[in-house]
């Protein structure tokens, strides 16, 4: 949401996106693409981590203590007309 109050603020201001300034967001909402000037996000994968996070919670009720993971679930840059 920062990103998207940025853009509605530069527009007002008359600052040209993305020529003056270039913006990018995170998360990808629906109203990414519907903006005046169409935002690029890093989208994430929720279901993905979601999935992780549950059988980590699983694995540790189970007895699994083995301690710190790092687990790479990945991202995609949706690129859109802001930067």
């Amino acid at each position: 949401l920062p990103a998207i109050g940025a853009i509605m603020a530069s527009i007002q201001q008359g600052i040209a996106i993305p020529d003056d300034l270039a913006i990018a967001g995170f998360g990808d909402l629906n109203l990414s693409a519907l903006l005046p000037v169409p935002l690029t996000t890093v989208k994430i994968k929720a279901r993905e981590m979601g999935e992780c996070a549950a059988r980590l919670v699983v694995d540790h009720l189970n007895g699994d203590h083995s301690g710190t993971r790092q687990i790479d679930v990945g991202y995609e840059i949706v690129v859109r007309q802001s930067a």
